[in-house]
Protein backbone atom coordinates (compact mmCIF):
# COMPACT_ATOMS: atom_id res chain seq x y z
CA UNK A 1 0.00 0.00 0.00
CA UNK A 2 1.64 3.37 -0.96
CA UNK A 3 0.20 6.76 -0.50
CA UNK A 4 1.99 10.07 -1.49
CA UNK A 5 0.53 13.12 -0.94
CA UNK A 6 2.57 16.25 -2.55
CA UNK A 7 0.20 18.90 -2.22
CA UNK A 8 -0.64 21.23 0.80
CA UNK A 9 -2.84 21.70 3.46
CA UNK A 10 -3.82 17.78 3.55
CA UNK A 11 -5.88 16.96 6.53
CA UNK A 12 -5.91 13.43 7.60
CA UNK A 13 -7.81 12.20 10.82
CA UNK A 14 -7.29 8.72 11.53
CA UNK A 15 -8.96 7.32 15.03
CA UNK A 16 -6.61 4.67 16.83
CA UNK A 17 -7.81 1.39 16.34
CA UNK A 18 -8.12 0.66 19.53
CA UNK A 19 -10.65 3.22 20.27
CA UNK A 20 -12.85 1.75 16.38
CA UNK A 21 -13.00 -1.22 18.81
CA UNK A 22 -14.40 0.09 21.59
CA UNK A 23 -16.97 2.62 19.18
CA UNK A 24 -17.99 -0.43 17.14
CA UNK A 25 -19.25 -2.06 20.58
CA UNK A 26 -21.72 1.07 21.23
CA UNK A 27 -25.43 0.19 20.28
CA UNK A 28 -25.30 3.84 18.48
CA UNK A 29 -22.13 3.45 16.78
CA UNK A 30 -22.14 -0.38 15.55
CA UNK A 31 -24.69 0.86 13.34
CA UNK A 32 -22.54 3.32 11.70
CA UNK A 33 -19.27 4.51 12.03
CA UNK A 34 -17.12 7.33 10.99
CA UNK A 35 -13.41 5.41 11.51
CA UNK A 36 -11.26 8.61 9.42
CA UNK A 37 -11.42 11.00 7.39
CA UNK A 38 -9.69 13.93 5.45
CA UNK A 39 -9.66 16.52 2.69
CA UNK A 40 -7.07 15.75 -0.42
CA UNK A 41 -6.79 19.43 -2.06
CA UNK A 42 -5.49 19.21 -5.57
CA UNK A 43 -3.76 15.79 -4.67
CA UNK A 44 -1.07 15.21 -7.32
CA UNK A 45 0.82 11.83 -6.96
CA UNK A 46 -2.55 10.79 -4.79
CA UNK A 47 -1.85 6.69 -5.31
CA UNK A 48 -3.49 4.36 -2.89
CA UNK A 49 -3.32 0.39 -3.37
CA UNK A 50 -5.12 -1.27 -1.05
CA UNK A 51 -6.18 -4.85 0.19
CA UNK A 52 -9.54 -6.33 1.21
CA UNK A 53 -10.58 -4.22 4.29
CA UNK A 54 -13.03 -4.11 6.55
CA UNK A 55 -14.20 -0.30 6.04
CA UNK A 56 -15.87 1.26 3.13
CA UNK A 57 -13.99 4.20 1.70
CA UNK A 58 -16.12 7.01 0.47
CA UNK A 59 -14.54 9.48 -1.77
CA UNK A 60 -16.54 12.48 -3.21
CA UNK A 61 -14.63 14.48 -5.60
CA UNK A 62 -15.28 17.87 -6.09
CA UNK A 63 -12.46 19.00 -8.60
CA UNK A 64 -9.94 17.05 -11.08
CA UNK A 65 -9.84 13.85 -12.08
CA UNK A 66 -8.85 10.56 -10.19
CA UNK A 67 -9.72 6.72 -11.24
CA UNK A 68 -10.51 3.43 -9.61
CA UNK A 69 -9.44 0.33 -10.25
CA UNK A 70 -10.70 -3.49 -9.18
CA UNK A 71 -9.45 -6.14 -11.28
CA UNK A 72 -8.93 -5.01 -14.66
CA UNK A 73 -11.38 -2.60 -14.82
CA UNK A 74 -10.80 1.04 -14.38
CA UNK A 75 -13.15 4.01 -13.85
CA UNK A 76 -12.67 7.76 -14.02
CA UNK A 77 -13.69 9.89 -10.96
CA UNK A 78 -14.61 13.59 -11.83
CA UNK A 79 -15.68 16.53 -9.81
CA UNK A 80 -18.96 15.77 -8.70
CA UNK A 81 -18.94 11.87 -8.51
CA UNK A 82 -18.55 9.88 -5.29
CA UNK A 83 -16.63 7.04 -5.15
CA UNK A 84 -17.38 4.08 -3.22
CA UNK A 85 -14.67 1.19 -2.61
CA UNK A 86 -16.65 -1.04 -0.62
CA UNK A 87 -14.90 -3.46 1.68
CA UNK A 88 -13.90 -7.04 1.57
CA UNK A 89 -12.14 -6.04 -2.17
CA UNK A 90 -8.94 -5.46 -2.98
CA UNK A 91 -8.51 -2.08 -5.22
CA UNK A 92 -6.40 1.26 -5.97
CA UNK A 93 -7.20 5.02 -6.88
CA UNK A 94 -5.33 7.33 -7.93
CA UNK A 95 -5.21 11.36 -8.79
CA UNK A 96 -4.78 12.38 -12.49
CA UNK A 97 -1.39 13.22 -13.19
CA UNK A 98 -2.10 16.62 -15.37
CA UNK A 99 -5.71 17.44 -13.42
CA UNK A 100 -5.22 15.95 -9.96
CA UNK A 101 -8.20 15.56 -8.11
CA UNK A 102 -9.68 17.10 -4.95
CA UNK A 103 -11.47 14.63 -2.17
CA UNK A 104 -13.06 14.74 1.02
CA UNK A 105 -13.32 10.88 2.06
CA UNK A 106 -14.19 9.03 5.02
CA UNK A 107 -14.07 5.51 6.07
CA UNK A 108 -17.09 3.73 7.46
CA UNK A 109 -18.06 0.39 9.28
CA UNK A 110 -21.07 -0.79 10.67
CA UNK A 111 -24.56 -3.34 10.17
CA UNK A 112 -26.10 -0.04 8.82
CA UNK A 113 -23.93 0.08 5.32
CA UNK A 114 -24.63 -2.79 3.12
CA UNK A 115 -28.83 -0.90 3.45
CA UNK A 116 -27.18 2.72 2.46
CA UNK A 117 -25.45 1.03 -0.57
CA UNK A 118 -28.20 -1.18 -1.87
CA UNK A 119 -30.77 2.17 -1.55
CA UNK A 120 -27.78 4.13 -3.18
CA UNK A 121 -27.67 1.26 -6.49
CA UNK A 122 -23.79 1.20 -4.69
CA UNK A 123 -22.15 -2.48 -5.86
CA UNK A 124 -18.91 -3.33 -6.81
CA UNK A 125 -19.75 -3.28 -10.58
CA UNK A 126 -21.44 0.68 -9.90
CA UNK A 127 -18.61 1.61 -7.58
CA UNK A 128 -19.11 5.73 -9.09
CA UNK A 129 -22.31 7.96 -8.27
CA UNK A 130 -22.86 11.19 -10.29
CA UNK A 131 -23.68 13.47 -7.37
CA UNK A 132 -22.80 16.75 -8.95
CA UNK A 133 -21.11 19.45 -6.70
CA UNK A 134 -23.54 19.75 -4.04
CA UNK A 135 -22.95 22.62 -1.30
CA UNK A 136 -24.47 20.62 1.75
CA UNK A 137 -22.57 17.45 1.01
CA UNK A 138 -19.25 19.39 0.93
CA UNK A 139 -20.40 21.47 4.45
CA UNK A 140 -21.13 18.28 5.73
CA UNK A 141 -17.73 16.11 5.16
CA UNK A 142 -16.02 20.00 6.09
CA UNK A 143 -18.02 19.45 9.31
CA UNK A 144 -16.55 15.59 9.89
CA UNK A 145 -12.95 17.04 9.11
CA UNK A 146 -13.67 19.31 11.97
CA UNK A 147 -15.15 17.85 14.63
CA UNK A 148 -12.61 14.80 13.87
CA UNK A 149 -9.62 16.63 14.17
CA UNK A 150 -11.55 17.44 18.13
CA UNK A 151 -10.88 14.10 19.79
CA UNK A 152 -12.43 10.75 20.16
CA UNK A 153 -15.08 10.77 22.48
CA UNK A 154 -18.27 9.11 21.44
CA UNK A 155 -19.95 12.50 21.78
CA UNK A 156 -18.14 13.51 18.97
CA UNK A 157 -18.50 10.34 17.06
CA UNK A 158 -22.38 9.98 17.32
CA UNK A 159 -22.16 13.37 15.72
CA UNK A 160 -19.72 12.10 12.75
CA UNK A 161 -22.56 9.17 12.11
CA UNK A 162 -24.89 11.64 12.22
CA UNK A 163 -23.46 13.75 9.67
CA UNK A 164 -22.34 10.65 7.31
CA UNK A 165 -26.10 9.38 7.49
CA UNK A 166 -26.76 12.95 6.53
CA UNK A 167 -24.55 12.97 3.19
CA UNK A 168 -26.35 9.29 2.18
CA UNK A 169 -30.00 10.94 2.70
CA UNK A 170 -29.01 13.41 0.34
CA UNK A 171 -27.10 11.12 -1.93
CA UNK A 172 -30.62 9.11 -1.89
CA UNK A 173 -32.86 11.67 -2.52
CA UNK A 174 -30.57 13.31 -5.20
CA UNK A 175 -30.85 10.08 -6.78
CA UNK A 176 -34.76 9.90 -6.92
CA UNK A 177 -34.82 13.21 -8.44
CA UNK A 178 -32.78 12.17 -11.09
CA UNK A 179 -35.00 9.27 -11.62
CA UNK A 180 -37.94 11.39 -11.97
CA UNK A 181 -36.14 13.33 -14.55
CA UNK A 182 -35.35 10.69 -16.82
CA UNK A 183 -38.02 10.04 -19.70
CA UNK A 184 -39.22 6.50 -18.64
CA UNK A 185 -39.05 7.37 -14.78
CA UNK A 186 -41.03 10.63 -15.53
CA UNK A 187 -43.65 8.41 -16.56
CA UNK A 188 -43.80 7.04 -12.78
CA UNK A 189 -43.45 10.28 -11.27
CA UNK A 190 -46.75 11.13 -13.48
CA UNK A 191 -48.38 7.55 -12.16
CA UNK A 192 -47.85 8.84 -8.49
CA UNK A 193 -49.75 12.26 -9.52
CA UNK A 194 -52.54 9.90 -10.68
CA UNK A 195 -52.77 8.42 -7.89
CA UNK A 196 -53.29 11.44 -5.65
CA UNK A 197 -55.84 12.87 -7.99
CA UNK A 198 -57.96 9.52 -7.77
CA UNK A 199 -57.68 9.24 -4.42
CA UNK A 200 -61.13 9.01 -3.93
CA UNK A 201 -61.31 6.34 -6.64
CA UNK A 202 -60.76 2.71 -7.62
CA UNK A 203 -57.64 2.06 -10.44
CA UNK A 204 -56.33 -0.74 -11.87
CA UNK A 205 -52.62 -2.25 -12.54
CA UNK A 206 -53.79 -2.19 -16.47
CA UNK A 207 -55.21 1.37 -16.00
CA UNK A 208 -51.75 2.53 -14.22
CA UNK A 209 -50.00 0.70 -16.74
CA UNK A 210 -51.38 2.67 -19.39
CA UNK A 211 -50.47 5.84 -17.82
CA UNK A 212 -47.03 4.28 -17.62
CA UNK A 213 -47.00 3.17 -21.50
CA UNK A 214 -45.73 0.28 -20.35
CA UNK A 215 -46.90 -3.81 -20.10
CA UNK A 216 -48.48 -4.59 -16.84
CA UNK A 217 -46.53 -7.48 -15.80
CA UNK A 218 -43.21 -4.47 -16.16
CA UNK A 219 -45.36 -2.13 -15.04
CA UNK A 220 -45.82 -3.89 -11.68
CA UNK A 221 -41.58 -4.78 -11.30
CA UNK A 222 -40.26 -1.78 -12.15
CA UNK A 223 -42.59 -0.36 -9.73
CA UNK A 224 -41.81 -2.54 -6.86
CA UNK A 225 -38.09 -2.25 -7.67
CA UNK A 226 -38.75 1.75 -7.32
CA UNK A 227 -40.83 2.26 -4.49
CA UNK A 228 -40.94 -0.84 -2.40
CA UNK A 229 -44.34 -2.16 -2.76
CA UNK A 230 -46.92 -3.08 -5.54
CA UNK A 231 -48.43 -0.09 -7.36
CA UNK A 232 -51.53 -1.06 -5.43
CA UNK A 233 -49.80 -1.66 -2.16
CA UNK A 234 -48.89 1.50 -2.30
CA UNK A 235 -51.88 3.20 -3.60
CA UNK A 236 -53.60 1.89 -0.78
CA UNK A 237 -51.09 3.43 1.43
CA UNK A 238 -52.12 6.50 -0.01
CA UNK A 239 -55.66 6.02 0.94
CA UNK A 240 -54.92 5.18 4.69
CA UNK A 241 -52.48 7.98 4.94
CA UNK A 242 -55.45 10.45 3.81
CA UNK A 243 -57.50 7.94 5.99
CA UNK A 244 -55.65 9.27 8.69
CA UNK A 245 -55.83 12.82 8.22
CA UNK A 246 -59.78 12.45 8.02
CA UNK A 247 -59.54 10.57 11.10
CA UNK A 248 -57.50 13.25 13.32
CA UNK A 249 -58.79 16.10 11.83
CA UNK A 250 -62.72 16.42 10.91
CA UNK A 251 -66.20 14.95 12.24
CA UNK A 252 -66.19 12.75 9.65
CA UNK A 253 -67.74 8.79 10.93
CA UNK A 254 -65.51 5.98 9.57
CA UNK A 255 -68.11 4.64 7.22
CA UNK A 256 -68.20 8.20 5.66
CA UNK A 257 -64.35 8.23 5.32
CA UNK A 258 -64.51 5.06 3.78
CA UNK A 259 -66.65 5.87 0.93
CA UNK A 260 -64.89 8.97 0.48
CA UNK A 261 -61.62 6.66 -0.02
CA UNK A 262 -63.64 4.48 -2.19
CA UNK A 263 -64.36 1.64 -0.03
CA UNK A 264 -67.28 0.50 -0.73
CA UNK A 265 -67.25 -2.35 2.41
CA UNK A 266 -65.80 -0.54 5.50
CA UNK A 267 -64.95 -3.63 7.39
CA UNK A 268 -62.70 -3.57 4.87
CA UNK A 269 -61.23 -0.64 5.18
CA UNK A 270 -60.99 -1.45 9.01
CA UNK A 271 -59.50 -4.49 8.64
CA UNK A 272 -56.60 -2.78 5.82
CA UNK A 273 -56.26 0.36 8.10
CA UNK A 274 -55.04 -2.22 10.81
CA UNK A 275 -52.98 -3.77 8.82
CA UNK A 276 -51.09 -1.11 7.68
CA UNK A 277 -51.46 1.01 11.10
CA UNK A 278 -51.31 -1.70 13.64
CA UNK A 279 -53.88 0.31 15.09
CA UNK A 280 -57.83 0.28 14.46
CA UNK A 281 -59.48 3.70 12.76
CA UNK A 282 -61.63 3.37 15.93
CA UNK A 283 -58.74 3.89 18.15
CA UNK A 284 -57.11 5.54 16.08
CA UNK A 285 -59.25 8.63 15.99
CA UNK A 286 -59.60 8.58 20.02
CA UNK A 287 -55.76 8.96 20.64
CA UNK A 288 -55.10 11.34 17.21
CA UNK A 289 -58.07 13.65 17.47
CA UNK A 290 -57.73 17.31 17.00
CA UNK A 291 -60.34 19.48 16.88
Amino acid sequence: MRINILSENVELYQIPIDVVENQLKDELLKQLCVTSSGYFPLALGHNLKRPANSFTAILYCTSGVGYFKYKEKVWEVKAGDCLFCLSDIPHQYWADKKDPWTIYWSHVEGFDCKKYWELLGVTVENPVLKIDIVPSIMGLFRDICDTAKKGYSNYNAYYLSSCIRQIFSIMIRLKFDNFDSSQTNKRFSDVLNIMNEKIRENITIAELAEFSCLSPSYFVRKFKTNFGYSPIEYFNRLKIQTASHFLSASDLSIKEIAHHLGFEDPLYFSRLFHKIMKISPRDYKKKNKVI
